[in-house]
């Protein structure tokens, strides 16, 4: 089959670190994770999408199967990045409580200045359902939709406002009749509200089998929770570090970098984040020490250097 890529998009207001549950258990399985990071406040939709489609490509070149899993605004982004895009390599979409037809919520609070300056255009967007039909598609690739159905929880403050007021079911932001597209019959509800909904056991669970290829959620054994993790850099398979004469290392693992690094490509352990700041870009191999760095043509010819054209 080929290597596989999972890209991950978060919500409107959130960080990557909200997607890390459903990124290490997609690691445990060999897949190359990419948990992509975007301004979501700050831009529209449509800028957003096509951000994600450059991800997308980085992404398509080198591995056989691309898959995409969304949080919330992150299905949206999708859904606009196939209107405008082919995506010949995409697989499968698993959606976590996406507002497909709009948000009654947004309607509701992004009324006020304050609020519409807090959430950006993204959020404004979200509050007319003729708007998102007219800039996204529906998947014609197998999707999956997980919906939250627990409408209080002190956890989610949204949800503390439209107690009573959104249509029930909901996860206290989104509700259960907002998730859903036609012509996508593959769904799952869960106890849970919107905000945590991606650190959900359950949740995690079903979008790992489902990207296995499972069309209904399943649970692993126990000997798949707790067994070894596929190694991404196999001896077999890492490029040696033979081939990057010339290229910095400084020798010791980076810091983590959650807050300031986001991935544009990921393969087989190796990583090219690029800086939210300063939009350098640096290499990191399996073990998180910095193999190169510099502008993003550069890292990427490196990364190249490295995988050539795979998938």
């Amino acid at each position: 089959m080929g290597p596989e890529c999972a890209i991950l998009v978060h919500g409107l207001k959130r960080r990557k670190s909200s997607m890390h549950p459903i990124e290490n258990a997609l690691k445990t399985r060999g897949i190359n994770v990419v948990n992509w990071d975007y301004p979501s406040t700050r831009q529209t939709i449509e800028d957003s999408a096509q951000s994600l489609h450059e991800c997308y490509l980085l992404n398509e070149r080198i591995n056989a199967r691309v898959h995409f899993v969304t949080h919330s605004l992150g299905g949206i982004v999708v859904r606009c990045l196939l209107k405008n895009h082919d995506a010949p390599k995409l697989a499968r979409i698993a959606m976590i409580a996406p507002p497909n037809q709009g948000s009654a919520v947004a309607r509701m609070l992004l009324v006020e200045p304050p609020l519409k300056w807090l959430f950006g255009p993204a959020g404004q967007e979200l509050r007319s359902k003729g708007h998102l039909d007219s800039i996204c598609a529906i998947p014609q690739v197998d999707t999956l939709i997980i919906a939250g159905a627990r409408s209080s929880d002190w956890k989610n403050p949204t949800s503390w406002i439209s107690r009573g007021r959104l249509e029930l079911p909901n996860d206290g932001t989104v509700s259960v009749a907002e998730t859903r597209l036609p012509g996508i019959d593959n769904y799952l509800e869960v106890h849970d509200s919107h905000t945590f909904i991606t650190r959900n056991p359950c949740v995690v669970d079903a979008v790992v089998a489902f990207l296995a290829g499972s069309q209904t959620a399943s649970t692993p054994t126990d000997a798949e929770r707790t067994g070894p993790a596929w190694r991404l850099g196999r001896e077999d398979s890492a490029p040696s570090a033979a081939k990057m004469a010339g290229m910095p290392n400084l020798g010791t693992p980076t810091l983590g970098g959650r807050f300031w690094w986001a991935d544009l490509v990921v393969f087989n352990g190796w990583r090219v984040q690029r800086n939210v700041l300063t939009r350098m870009c640096r290499l990191l191999d399996p073990n998180n020490v910095r193999r190169a760095w510099g502008s993003e043509r550069d890292v990427l010819k490196s990364f190249n250097s490295l995988f050539g054209n795979k998938g």
